[in-house]
């Protein structure tokens, strides 16, 4: 028997869907990947090393946090780089209390891979770990919406968002900037232009931090009374 005209509408839109989001996950891990590092760890380490710093500044040196990767199953490079920063930030004295990892498809309905994480993922983590003394996201900040609204009230520990991909000065600069001003992210990392550190000669890990990186805190993204 032939499929309906209606059958074959049906499976067509399941297959553009299928497509869609395995087009939105190949391109978080595009996203994910900074450029210049392919193969080579050293960028995360320089992250971790600051990012640990400045994380152990907001919650204390050795404070127990949550670090938030994106979902990483079957890619044994971006595992690896999530080994990477988290080996980082223990050497800065921070504990690992426990690793959440959102799913690529998820991040990627939200149009920003390497930049935004889901709203609801965020409320999730946040509540689910109420000994955390900060979490720390390696898959970007929460992008809030009608259907993954804000919560009511930021977490009492601080959120840092590490946006791995280079940010929209016109449309994503100021929603960070207004995350930042309502305190659902304290701290956030962007990076200085389209390089990343690509050699470990240097020793000093935080001044190649301070190179490629930039620190952004209510007090320095223009957030008006910040």
């Amino acid at each position: 028997m032939k499929p309906s005209s209606s059958g074959r509408g049906q499976l067509l839109t399941v297959l553009v869907l299928i497509g869609l989001v395995g087009a939105g996950g190949w391109g978080v891990r595009r996203a994910m990947r900074p450029q210049g590092a392919e193969g080579s760890p050293h960028p995360y380490r320089v992250l971790g090393a600051g990012v640990g710093e400045e994380a152990g500044r907001l919650a204390g040196r050795t404070a127990s946090v949550v670090l938030i990767v994106a979902g990483s199953e079957g890619n044994p490079a971006a595992e690896a780089n999530a080994r990477f920063f988290s080996e980082a930030l223990t050497r800065q004295g921070l504990k690992i209390l426990a690793t959440e990892a959102i799913p690529l498809p998820d991040i990627a309905m939200t149009g920003s891979p390497g930049k935004r994480i889901p709203g609801q993922h965020y409320t999730r983590i946040v509540g689910k770990h109420p000994a955390a003394a900060a979490f720390i996201s390696l898959a970007g900040y929460p992008a809030f919406s009608a259907a993954a609204p804000a919560p009511s009230r930021p977490p009492g520990a601080p959120f840092v968002a590490v946006v791995l991909a280079g940010l929209d000065p016109a449309s994503e600069g100021p929603e960070l900037q207004r995350l930042l001003a309502r305190g659902f992210v304290r701290l956030a990392v962007t990076r200085r232009g389209d390089t990343v550190p690509a050699s470990s000669r240097s020793s000093v890990l935080r001044t190649q931090f301070d190179t490629h990186y930039q620190v952004l805190t209510p007090a320095n993204s223009g957030v008006p009374g910040g």
